[in-house]
């Protein structure tokens, strides 16, 4: 389960990201955002359908590309306990709830200069 909620927190990150950008930035709706955030689905998603195409051409981007290969292997991992069952070892799972720490600092640092995420 520790590493389905990393996933989770994971993808809430994003979505600060994405309504970051978009809402408070851009002056979209916000009800039309949350229908974005809906129709990418998950943290590979929102990443890839969401984040990468709204940061293309800006300093962040080459930073936030670069965590893509992070994301994939959480994402991963917790799709492979959410809906296929399995189950991953303690070490495993320690491994990837740092993972998704240093996701979410790397979202929430440029858009929530006040939250602290302390390192597991």
């Amino acid at each position: 389960m520790a590493i389905v909620r990393a996933g989770t927190c994971a993808e809430i990150a994003a979505n600060i990201v994405v309504r970051a950008e978009l809402v408070e930035k851009r002056q979209l709706e916000a009800a039309f955002v949350d229908t974005l955030l809906r129709w990418a689905n998950g943290l590979q998603g929102k990443f890839c359908r969401l984040i990468l195409p709204i940061l293309a051409d800006t300093p962040q981007y080459a930073k936030f590309r670069k965590l893509q290969k992070r994301i994939r292997e959480l994402n991963d991992a917790r799709n492979e306990i959410a809906h296929g069952g399995r189950f991953a070892k303690r070490k495993s799972a320690h491994r990837l709830v740092l993972v998704a720490h240093e996701l979410c600092t790397a979202f929430t640092k440029r858009y929530d200069t006040k939250l602290n995420l302390p390192k597991p």
